[in-house]
């Protein structure tokens, strides 16, 4: 007995199979572009996609639903176009086209999941929503009209923005993200830049030549900005957001920043106005726009014109010195608060100030030594608290004059007065000083008035110690070396007051074992 396996018998399909279950799939197609109900059910249509795919009609099938997909665009798109519609209207109707045909494609993509699945399997062609897209994308481009319409009822919304009219950036989102998706974002970002750039050239020119102040300007500049960032948030794509920066950053400031330095550079420094310069520094330090060496150009202008004024009036002299300390503390205020603190415009200060400070020789630091003495002596308004930081800023100032060996001759002298006639309003604070002064400018330069001060504290020791008839006597002994040179003259001194002297010298030629300082031209104070 044998045994034979025979294969399955295979049943052959009818000729016009393709033909029939396209006609079905066919309808159903067009149901879904009417957006109505398919007159087959789902699974039936799901069964005629798979049996057309598995029997070798795949290529059949996707060139049929290609045409006829494109087919219907068309239509969508004629009818379109036969509207005399314009801007918004327009946009609006492209809109409902365009989120017609997603949702048509996403349920066509679900019916002939199938087909979609077999082509992305094999490679072999788009896959149908990547399909619908380009049939799109083809149409849209292709079409003049449309595309005219669209990017000109774009870029009138974004005109009317601009000029503060309210416009649907939802409507302007929907478009926009149509063209990112289509792949054609750049046939909007274009001609957007260009009239991005006429537009602020336009505002730049128009605003700069109105008279005024500078500050409503660079708020201008500052609003616009913002303004702009937050079309990338509602509507713009984000990769427009770096070179459309930078064009309105070009538009506003980049092209014109001599201009608003001409305009009101000197306008804001005299009046103080620490907020819009602070505005102005932050514009032209942005990335993109780098301007900061042309503003530390007009800083320097103005500090040693501004400066030149003050130091070259004699009318002025008077004053001059508080005057200074003045202005140096608003251009200190400047730099800290409307500049940052940025160390180059800081040194581009020091420059101007020693520049300008300088002009007339000596003056200056003779000014400042006799401002000094009087802020010593007695009866000055400032308080030892005030005090302090008033003698930092005179330091600050003689950091920058050039002639320290005058000021070291004149405050020398003003400082041998107070200490020979009792004019010190503080001991403390005098030392405090000069020993700024030490470490400014090292232990030479104050030697001489540490030595004064230790002749008057030996001289106070001595006194202490003696013991003569005459106890409300009060003698300086002063070392010659340290002390301003006098004239010499004679003196006759009463009886009484040259034996009072001599008492003082015998005893102080007993307290020490080397010859004294000569006590004949020595300035005596006799107190009763």
């Amino acid at each position: 007995m044998k045994l034979s396996i025979r294969p399955f018998e295979t049943k052959s399909l009818p000729g016009d199979f393709e033909k029939m279950m396209w006609k079905k799939l066919e309808m159903a197609v067009h149901s879904i572009h009417k957006q109505e109900a398919a007159r087959h059910p789902l699974e039936e249509l799901y069964t005629a996609v798979n049996d057309l795919c598995l029997h070798g009609f795949t290529d059949s099938l996707y060139d049929k639903l290609e045409k006829t997909c494109e087919d219907h665009i068309k239509s969508v798109f004629s009818k379109l176009e036969g509207k005399r519609l314009s801007g918004v209207k327009f946009l609006s109707a492209l809109s409902e086209v365009w989120e017609g045909t997603c949702i048509e494609l996403t349920v066509i993509k679900t019916v002939f999941g199938s087909l979609d699945r077999t082509v992305v399997l094999h490679n072999s062609r788009k896959a149908l929503w990547d399909m619908g897209l380009a049939i799109f994308r083809t149409i849209f481009t292709n079409s003049e009209s449309t595309k005219t319409r669209t990017l000109t009822a774009l870029l009138e919304q974004i005109q009317f923005e601009r000029q503060g009219t309210s416009i649907n950036q939802g409507l302007m989102k929907q478009t926009l993200s149509m063209m990112t998706s289509l792949g054609i974002y750049d046939l909007f970002e274009a001609p957007f830049l260009q009239e991005t750039r006429r537009f602020y050239s336009e505002e730049a020119a128009t605003q700069l030549a109105k008279e005024g102040d500078i500050g409503p300007y660079l708020y201008l500049i500052q609003s616009r900005i913002a303004e702009e960032g937050n079309k990338v948030e509602a509507y713009l794509s984000f990769h427009t957001r770096k070179q459309l920066t930078t064009d309105v950053l070009q538009c506003l400031i980049g092209d014109h920043a001599q201009d608003i330095l001409d305009k009101g550079f000197v306008s804001l420094m005299e009046n103080k106005k620490v907020a819009e310069l602070r505005l102005l520094y932050s514009h032209f330090d942005l990335p993109g726009v780098q301007k900061v060496e042309l503003l530390k150009n007009s800083f320097r202008i103005f500090v040693k014109q501004a400066g030149a004024k003050k130091v070259l009036n004699e009318a002025n002299d008077s004053s001059m010195i508080s005057d200074l300390l003045v202005f140096k503390t608003e251009l200190d205020d400047v730099l800290q608060n409307a500049f940052s603190g940025r160390e180059e415009l800081g040194y581009t200060l020091r420059d101007a100030f020693e520049e300008f400070i300088n002009m007339r020789a000596n003056r200056p630091a003779e000014l400042l030594a006799k401002y000094i003495d009087s802020k010593m002596k007695p009866g000055a308004k400032e308080t030892d608290e005030q005090l302090e930081p008033l003698l930092d800023q005179c330091l600050d100032l003689f950091r920058m004059i050039a002639a320290k060996d005058v000021f070291e001759a004149f405050y020398k002298k003003d400082f041998a007065k107070r200490l020979l006639l009792g004019k010190c309003a503080s001991i403390y604070t005098e030392k405090v000083f000069i020993g700024k002064l030490k470490a400014e400018c090292g232990p030479s330069f104050t030697s001489k008035l540490e030595g004064m001060l230790k002749d008057m504290e030996v001289s106070r020791e001595v006194l202490s110690e003696y013991s003569g008839e005459d106890t409300n006597l009060s003698v300086q002994i002063l070392t010659e070396s340290y002390w301003p040179t006098y004239q010499s003259c004679q003196v006759l001194l009463p009886t009484k007051l040259s034996t009072a002297l001599d008492g003082v010298k015998t005893f102080y030629l007993k307290k020490i074992l080397r010859p004294p300082t000569s006590l004949a031209n020595l300035p005596l104070h006799l107190h009763r």
